[in-house]
């Protein structure tokens, strides 16, 4: 029997109430040897949540006297080896990705417990689960705030973290709205890396990892993940991210399990929203290519979507339709205006005379 079935046969909607993450177990392993830093100093002061694997604090370093952020393993996953290993691995994998939008990773060491745990860079703000539910209730400050470019200028970011991670060989596989961390200033940074693979090694896992809603269809019929998955996972946020509403809706993870099998996905700009405008029909059309069944219908890569996201910041994408097309030549002509302002007024002055001369000889005439 699969793990999906298994997962299928045991669900029940009271503990899918919150959408956990699932993952298969990997292989037990023992901890690194070497030197563990030593918990001592680091104060608690409060907690910042909780996951599926282990719970995050807000302590202070006090031998550099700053707050950092602590992750620890939940009590009852502690003695378990395998998942031991799978918290130490993600502690490496994050600390190996050094890029503004992965957090650092400070420190890895055991507490007093000989428990691991490991600090990490404090982001002072909330995740972009937050944002999409404060605003999905018609919060008109934050609606402002992240108008439909704003919230491609945030993905943008996302996607530069991800396509950084792809580059040194590392899938996220857990990529959704509660995994992105935005601070107050407008950073924004992609966290819990606990699922991280590498693709050498991603095609020798027979795991079903990730969060449902955002899961890539391929990977419930028993396919191996690779970096189209991990774009399906960004299409899946971006989806929620600009219509406040996940792709699919679902009760159980059966529910689900059926719905992958059909097109029941809406694309964005058919979908109103009380509290905002519609979603452009170019961003609606990059989403459900994102969101494609079929893998190869995606684009190829992280980088590929990245670009898109830029032309389309840029106002420089390919006109598509009628509408499209109107904006696309009216950003090109004041984009030509404001780069040559006197060649655009000469040009305009001589597009204007013919008309301005013929209505002066025709005021002479009158005259």
């Amino acid at each position: 029997m699969t793990l999906w079935r298994k997962l299928i046969e045991s669900s029940d909607e009271a503990a899918l109430a919150d959408w956990p993450t699932l993952s298969g177990s990997p292989a037990p392993a023992t901890d690194s040897s070497g030197e563990w830093a030593d918990a001592t100093r680091y104060d608690r002061v409060e907690t910042l949540g909780q996951g599926g694997m282990g719970e995050v604090l807000r302590v202070h370093d006090a031998r550099l006297g700053r707050p950092v952020a602590l992750k620890r393993m939940l009590p009852e996953l502690a003695a378990d080896p395998a998942e031991r290993h799978r918290f130490v691995q993600e502690a490496q994998a994050t600390g190996q990705l050094e890029h503004p939008n992965i957090p650092g990773i400070y420190d890895l060491g055991k507490d007093e417990h000989g428990q691991p745990f490991f600090t990490l860079k404090l982001v002072q703000g909330k995740s972009l689960a937050q944002l999409i539910r404060t605003m999905d209730e018609g919060d008109q400050k934050l609606l402002d705030r992240y108008s439909f470019s704003q919230r491609m200028q945030l993905f943008r970011k996302m996607c530069e973290a991800v396509a950084y991670a792809h580059s040194r060989g590392v899938l996220h596989r857990d990529i959704k709205p509660e995994n992105i961390m935005v601070g107050e200033w407008g950073d924004a940074f992609l966290v819990d890396w606990g699922l991280a693979h590498h693709l050498e090694t991603a095609e020798e896992t027979a795991d079903l990892a990730g969060t449902p809603p955002y899961m890539a269809p391929e990977l419930v019929h028993g396919h191996q993940p690779d970096v189209r998955s991990d774009i399906y996972s960004l299409g899946a946020t971006l989806y929620h991210w600009l219509t406040l509403r996940a792709p699919l809706e679902f009760s159980n993870l059966n529910e689900w399990f059926q719905a992958t099998q059909r097109d029941d996905i809406k694309p964005p700009a058919a979908l109103r929203h009380p509290h905002q405008d519609r979603v452009p029909l170019e961003l609606s059309r990059l989403v459900m290519r994102c969101l494609s069944k079929q893998p190869d219908q995606r684009p190829p890569s992280a980088a590929a979507l990245l670009d898109e996201i830029r032309l389309w910041l840029n106002d420089d994408v390919q006109p598509v339709c009628a509408c499209t097309t109107v904006k696309w030549t009216f950003a090109h002509l004041t984009r030509q205006v404001d780069n040559a302002p006197i060649f655009a007024g000469l040009l305009l002055l001589w597009l204007l005379s013919p008309p301005l001369l013929l209505c002066l000889l025709f005021w002479i005439a009158r005259t």
